[in-house]
């Protein structure tokens, strides 16, 4: 081999901006360069911790998603033996965890070695799946993402948490193992079962649990499709991993337009989600769009439908990191794609020291509030807002200005700017509320800032 190309190859070597693999054949008449570059998806591995981690990998593997590599691992020797993916990882004796995730935990700690050789150096993005509030997948996710993270690989977590008939206990294990995993990963998605009950309340139980597959499958996919795709305006690995390295929590999906206002109709179907639990999109820090459509002059993107990503965009706070892609895809015929992956949200790690004595410790507080934050009030019910009936003068009515406005748009789907404007063809001296949660009292005075 001459002197240049083998400058050319350490050059390659020692180039950082270069995420693959280089080897090198040399039969008798030539040589063979072997790139495996970081945009291959197969530089990800799908990682089943657990039951219902292992279901969902095993779901995903019979879909047959391409070029990404499968794992399961479970402390449960029968539960690898029936799964379909063949790279199965068995932690412990194989007798399982009791439920415990400290055993959980125990056996990973155990099977470090394992552990480790299935990450192997190809690897530079993990999906690591569980159901939180068992033994294996809460006690052995955040030891299996830990050593990921370690090795510097993009390390996204995925979970799913229990109903709320599960009752407190087992919400309280699944929340400690939701802590403990958020605390060794880049990026954690998280799917509430509850809100997953509540967004598909018209589908049966079997097809809303498939549901929770499809979240994980959808994710993964996005993310494939993303660093394969050549496009207009593309996307790639470092693109991703802007936006979830340390990125907390985060959401991963896509949604399908046709019509007038495609675009938007898109964007609102990708946020409808069970990811995105009780976060609000727009308070993400990092986010990244990627758009494909159909190329033919007819059914393709019009240049005044990107007024609709401009203002879905203008709702984001102005220090958003952003990341776009535009991609062709005659399949899609005149509908249009967006996939949506945002991070930032950040997490709620702060762990109170525990007081012993007293009714209530500091950490029996917090998880309290915890509870409460995701799934509402402890008994299950969900919080509600107390309405207000606003009571208008017979002058007030006869301002066209107002009733327009009342007319134009309904009350629940009323912005805060919206009911400035009605507010401003209101006279205050004659108009008056009724706060439902109080007897009536003639002088309540209207307040249109409690909506």
């Amino acid at each position: 081999m001459s002197d240049t190309a083998n400058n050319n190859i350490e050059k390659l070597q020692n180039n950082e901006s270069f995420l693959g693999e280089l080897t090198l054949e040399q039969p008798q008449d030539g040589l063979i360069i072997n790139l495996k570059n970081a945009n291959d998806p197969s530089i990800i591995k799908v990682i089943g911790v657990g039951g219902g981690g292992g279901n969902a990998v095993a779901n995903m593997y019979r879909e047959g998603i391409h070029d990404v590599n499968f794992l399961v691992c479970n402390t449960d020797r029968k539960a690898l033996d029936s799964s379909p993916v063949p790279e199965r990882l068995q932690l412990g004796p194989g007798l399982g965890a009791g439920g415990k995730p400290e055993k959980g935990r125990e056996l990973a700690e155990a099977s470090l070695e394992a552990i480790n050789k299935a990450l192997d150096k190809n690897t530079h993005m993990v999906f690591i799946t569980a159901g939180m509030g068992g033994g294996t997948g809460t006690g052995a996710s955040p030891i299996i993402a830990r050593e990921a993270r370690a090795r510097g690989i993009l390390t996204v977590g995925i979970v799913t948490i229990p109903f709320l008939f599960e009752m407190q206990r087992q919400i309280d294990k699944a929340l400690d193992g939701v802590d403990a995993l958020a605390n060794e990963v880049d990026a954690l998605l998280v799917v509430n079962n509850e809100r997953l009950k509540d967004i598909y309340s018209d589908l049966s139980v079997i097809n809303g649990f498939k549901k929770a597959d499809e979240t994980l499958s959808t994710a993964v996919r996005s993310i494939v499709e993303m660093i394969s795709m050549h496009g207009i305006e593309n996307i790639d690995f470092r693109d991703v991993e802007m936006v979830l390295r340390d990125g907390g929590v985060a959401i991963m999906s896509n949604g399908y337009g046709r019509g007038q206002n495609r675009l938007t109709k898109a964007i609102d179907e990708a946020l409808h989600s069970p990811l995105l639990n009780n976060n609000d999109i727009f308070k993400a820090t990092r986010f990244l769009m990627c758009i494909s459509f159909n190329p033919d002059e007819t059914k393709g993107l019009q240049m005044e439908e990107l007024n609709e990503i401009t203002e879905f965009m203008n709702k984001f706070r102005s220090d958003v990191e952003t990341k776009w892609g535009l991609e062709t895809n005659p399949e899609l015929d005149d509908k249009v794609k967006v996939t949506i992956v945002a991070s930032g949200f950040g997490f709620d790690n702060n762990q109170p020291e525990i007081i012993e004595n007293g009714v209530l410790t500091e950490m029996d507080e917090r998880k309290k509030e915890r509870r409460e934050r995701i799934y509402g009030t402890t008994k299950g019910q969900k919080k509600q807002i107390i309405p207000h009936n606003y009571i208008f003068s017979t002058d007030d009515l006869d301002n066209e200005d107002l009733v327009m406005e009342l007319d134009a748009i309904p009350a629940y789907k009323r912005t805060r700017e919206q009911l400035k404007q009605i507010e401003s063809h209101v006279i205050p001296e004659t108009a008056t509320t009724i706060d439902l949660s109080e007897p009536y009292r003639p002088e309540h005075t209207i307040d249109f800032t409690d909506l």
